[in-house]
């Protein structure tokens, strides 16, 4: 495929079954997740960071989204500022990379940029690269490497974050996705990659490697490769900087109620949420009142607790068993 060309858009029915494969690399990526938070918790350790007052004052956290000039993105990327990424974002704390297209009434310096990455799918990685050489140059901690339709509960994150020393080069994620594909690259086939859904977390040191050589030339290796998590991994793998799991409970599956979701309640990422259930959900961890979280709820799902306006025809027959079973449950 040339350069700079768009991948084919897939059939609903071939998407339907790349989709489901994922689903369970996924599920078992939260599971490991889920396993690696409880061993942290009972001090049973893979990486230990040793932090002293001066560390502590140093530790930063950028939260990173690679985002598009569509409507629909926008509206995703409004509901992150107005919910979990409020503070990070008035702390400078968060970076949103779009294409060179991006209207500039949706810029914002230093906060929301337009890059010089094209739009559509084949920009998606230099963006990636973008959001990493950013992170580096402001010498940050970690970046966590995220989409517009992720939640970040951050008290979660930057705990469980804390646990990990930043002067090993590492990333931290859900891992599998690419496994023995044939697709991404030799390293990722023979390891697996991380899997973008449930977010990447990558340290200081891992950073430093990455961007040694320049944004240009990491964005040049990465090229035009529509899975960007497929291609910071392939980056990574190849300069000899270990994937993790992540040592507190990610979500990067789906989930199509209110019911799946409040299962979620200790899950430092939650995937696939629409501007609605992002409101909802950062109600509910935030504390707010029984007035204000029913007019959430009411918005984010319908009257059998499905999740109102989930986007695209591949969900259609999970929406429609979440409807067959609430209303069973209504009876």
């Amino acid at each position: 495929m040339p350069k700079g060309a768009e991948q084919p858009a897939l059939q609903t029915h071939e998407l339907t079954a790349e989709m489901r494969t994922k689903w369970t690399i996924i599920a078992r990526a939260e599971e490991r997740t889920l396993l690696a938070g409880k061993a942290t918790k009972q001090h049973e350790r893979m990486f230990v960071g040793v932090e002293t007052e001066a560390d502590s004052q140093d530790f930063r956290v950028m939260y990173g989204v690679h985002t598009c000039a569509q409507p629909k993105y926008r509206q995703a990327l409004e509901a992150q500022l107005q919910t979990w990424a409020e503070k990070p974002r008035q702390q400078g704390l968060f970076f949103a990379a779009a294409g060179e297209d991006y209207p500039a009434e949706w810029q914002e310096a230093d906060a929301i940029v337009a890059t010089e990455c094209r739009d559509g799918l084949s920009g998606n990685s230099c963006k990636e690269a973008t959001l990493i050489a950013e992170a580096a140059r402001r010498n940050v901690s970690w970046l966590v490497i995220l989409g517009e339709d992720n939640y970040v509960d951050t008290k979660m994150m930057e705990h469980a974050l804390r646990q990990v020393s930043i002067d090993e080069p590492v990333g931290l994620g859900c891992l599998g996705c690419g496994l023995h594909t044939g697709l991404f690259g030799k390293q990722v086939d023979e390891t697996g990659g991380m899997c973008g859904g449930c977010g990447e977390a990558i340290n200081r040191a891992a950073l430093q490697r990455l961007a040694a050589k320049g944004k240009e030339e990491l964005v040049r290796e990465v090229g035009d490769e529509s899975q960007c998590d497929m291609a910071t991994s392939e980056a990574m793998l190849e300069r000899s900087i270990p994937l993790k799991d992540f040592p507190a409970r990610l979500s990067g599956n789906p989930r199509f109620s209110s019911a799946e979701l409040y299962k979620l309640n200790d899950a430092a990422t939650v995937h696939y949420l629409t501007p609605e259930v992002m409101r909802w959900l950062h109600g509910m961890r935030s504390g707010s009142s029984t007035e204000a979280l029913a007019r959430l709820n009411d918005a984010a799902f319908d009257d059998r607790g499905c999740v109102r306006y989930m986007p695209g025809p591949w969900w259609d027959s999970q929406m429609a068993e979440c409807r067959q079973k609430g209303a069973l449950a209504q009876k």
